[in-house]
């Protein structure tokens, strides 16, 4: 393979954890790479054993550059599908957070989409997502917005996301609790609204969410699907699934 790294070189590749660098003699990792493309790297042992292969990700421009790294490592684990990888500036709808969220939570807990349709909404008609939808409601990740209504292509907000996550760590853990807090660090922390303060406040406190430039949150923004990918990579390290 080309460019594949030998024993006592330096690795060219995009963000490896320490762990897979196994019997590596050279155990710097070195950045040097096209920005927005990941190659394919076979990383060898001294004996020439394939210890870690990383499929090759081509990222279009819509994808900031601090949200190559979480993009890339949640692919290369396996939380995140092709798919998920492009227009990664444009919104999040709730049907798709709930794929993802729901995909999380499987592999966490190495659990199966249950058979049968579940709890339905008047609004879904039978769309790819309903089966994700349905059980992102069933484990209390998400709910609808009343009336029988899911409202799956409104885009999810930011302190929605946030709520959502808070959900998916105590679904994972249940002995978890997000404890009654409040966040006054923003301009607009008065926006968020009292049923996400808390989940803001934990996810912020745990970095797992930022703020945004000029010391706003902006709760009410829509939530893009690079931000909603990042705050995930940073959940994960929050439970220790993935090394930062």
């Amino acid at each position: 393979m080309e460019n594949k790294p030998k024993e006592g070189q330096p690795l060219q590749v995009a963000d490896v954890h320490s762990k897979d660098l196994g019997s590596f003699s050279q155990g710097k990792l070195t950045v040097a790479l096209p920005p927005r493309s990941v190659s394919v790297v076979e990383l060898t042992g001294v004996n020439g054993e394939v210890l870690q292969t990383y499929e090759q990700i081509e990222f279009d421009d819509t994808i900031s550059d601090w949200a190559i790294v979480p993009a890339t490592k949640m692919y290369n684990h396996g939380f995140l599908e092709k798919e998920s990888l492009s227009q990664l500036d444009s919104p999040l709808e709730r049907q798709e957070l709930a794929k993802l969220v729901v995909n999380l939570y499987q592999k966490i807990t190495k659990s199966r989409l249950p058979e049968g349709r579940g709890d339905t909404f008047t609004d879904l008609n039978n769309t790819e997502y309903e089966k994700y939808i349905n059980e992102a409601v069933q484990l209390k990740l998400m709910q609808g917005i009343g009336d029988g209504w899911f409202d799956p292509f409104r885009a999810a907000t930011r302190q929605e996301i946030c709520v959502v996550i808070a959900n998916l760590l105590h679904a994972i853990d249940p002995q978890k609790e997000i404890t009654l807090q409040d966040v006054t660090d923003f301009i607009d922390s008065h926006d968020i609204e009292d049923w996400a303060m808390s989940s803001v406040a934990y996810l912020y406190k745990n970095n797992i969410v930022s703020g945004m430039p000029g010391g706003w949150f902006r709760p009410l923004e829509n939530v893009t699907k690079e931000q909603a990918i990042t705050m995930l990579y940073r959940f994960c390290i929050h439970i220790s699934l993935i090394k930062a």
